[in-house]
């Protein structure tokens, strides 16, 4: 018996009949407990007692995205969230079950590479899968030996005339089946998933969807309720966020200041919105703008990892930024900031490498060989905004101000902020005022990698999983 927390704010510590289980640090990313032993040890019909006590600080470096450490609202930061935030569920599953599966989607070849990791490894066990198109046909299937790695992998190629890339335009998903086979042939554990079909690259200053140049229009999106603060009502809110800003000629969002529930994810894959994935990483700041003010944490590190494990096949994905206005002044003496930025972006860049990675949106570029140069601007006038970015389409891209680090010379560049940050719900006057409100990205964007329909630690097992408060 497993037990999945979606997310629970900041430092989480579980018992199940008085016997710590697990225990977790990050209040953005999801976690698993597995209550094997102690159901076993409780008997079938015996109630087991769950406590989770979540411990939250106000104050030192801590990843609080835009919480606010004061009671309530206060500058740009929200009143905070502590505790369990996101769904918890048990799922019943065998001794030797699968765990996450990570789908790449290979566009060039017109196949998708699967990794099937295993809670064991059992000789005679074996892996199917198969792939189905939207009416439910299969396209692909293929077998693998399960008792030989950790993580069995297979390539499932799909016939020429089956390839349907996923795009805005048409956001097609195939549906990956994935089955555990014990020695007679018998299923011990099963999971779907949905799977994108694309691919991404870099022509200089141009991002790459399916070989095709894709300029990005995105919100920011911050993802906060007024019923829930970061806590979604319904998943019908989260598909409404989605619907308002296509509505309002977007067709993406830089997913700001916070790990968004999966559930978003899997409704942008299905409705073709681009996003790009980034950390809470705000709450690292020990004081005023010096040389050495940023502190942040190894655990900083090993969250962010954890959100780009847990998303890695979501085709609406197509790129990462781990960090995000890291206002510290630039100098030639190595710092916490520069060993944590260079280490985050090397990390992802190691966890995926079929995504560009962005090192920090906004101000200090502290990676030299960052995918792509951000700038922010938050001028208020939509002329002297459009007179900023006329420069765009002339390889003269809007820079940081104060030498904040400059672009190399083919490096894609974005506006990774844009006037105001908006509320949520502005994005019908957004559109109205020209469609500059809340955010702008730059240039084209794309990447590979298929999506799970729900926010396990493990692989997907259903594709109607709510999104309420745990």
């Amino acid at each position: 018996m497993l037990l999945h927390f979606g997310a629970v704010d900041h430092d989480a510590t579980v018992w199940a009949d008085g016997r710590e289980v697990v225990r977790h640090s990050g209040g953005f990313t999801s976690f698993t407990a597995d209550l094997g032993e102690v159901a076993d040890a409780a008997g079938g019909d015996t109630e087991v007692v769950i406590v989770v006590r979540a411990r939250d600080a106000r104050h030192g470096p801590q990843a609080r995205g835009k919480q606010a450490t004061d009671y309530a609202n206060s500058d740009c930061h929200y009143t905070r969230t502590t505790g369990i935030w996101q769904t918890v569920w048990a799922e019943p599953v065998s001794e030797v079950h699968l765990r996450r599966p990570r789908i790449t989607p290979d566009l060039a070849s017109g196949a998708f590479h699967l990794e099937l990791p295993l809670s064991a490894n059992r000789p005679g066990h074996r892996i199917a899968a198969r792939v189905s198109d939207a009416d439910g046909e299969t396209v692909a299937e293929a077998t693998v030996r399960a008792d030989l790695d950790l993580a069995p992998r297979m390539v499932l190629a799909l016939p020429e005339d089956r390839c349907r890339p996923w795009s805005p335009e048409d956001p097609h998903l195939y549906r990956v089946r994935i089955e555990l086979l014990d020695g007679d042939g018998e299923a011990v554990d099963s999971a779907e998933c949905t799977a994108g079909l694309r691919s991404v690259a870099i022509d200089g200053k141009r991002l790459l969807l399916n070989g095709r140049p894709v300029f990005q229009r995105l919100v920011l999106d911050q993802g906060w309720y007024p019923d829930g603060l970061m806590t979604a009502p319904d998943d019908a809110a989260l598909v409404r966020d989605i619907e308002l800003s296509l509505a309002a000629g977007f067709n993406g969002a830089r997913l700001h200041q916070k790990v968004f529930e999966e559930r978003f994810l899997h409704h942008a894959d299905r409705l073709g919105y681009l996003v790009w994935g980034e950390f809470g990483d705000w709450g690292a700041n020990t004081g005023r703008t010096t040389g050495d003010n940023q502190r942040p944490t190894a655990g900083f590190v090993a969250q962010w990892l954890e959100a780009v494990e847990r998303d890695y096949s979501h085709p609406s994905i197509v790129g990462w930024c781990p960090l995000n206005e890291t206002h510290q002044e630039l100098h030639d003496r190595q710092t916490v900031l520069d060993d944590v930025t260079r280490g985050m972006f090397l990390a992802t860049k190691a966890a995926d490498t079929s995504r560009p990675v962005l090192d920090a949106s906004g101000y200090s570029h502290r990676v030299a060989e960052t995918d792509v140069y951000d700038s922010h601007s938050y001028e208020q006038d939509p002329e002297a905004f459009r007179r900023q970015m006329a420069g765009l389409d002339k390889d003269d891209p809007y820079l940081n101000p104060d030498n904040r680090g400059t672009p190399e010379g083919r490096t894609p560049t974005r506006c990774g902020r844009c006037r105001t940050a908006a509320s949520r719900t502005s994005a019908a006057s957004s559109a109205a005022s020209g469609g500059i409100r809340r955010r702008r990205m730059e240039r084209p964007v794309t990447t590979a990698r298929c999506p799970g329909d729900t926010g396990s630690g493990r692989a997907p097992r259903r594709s109607s999983r709510p999104a309420s408060r745990g």
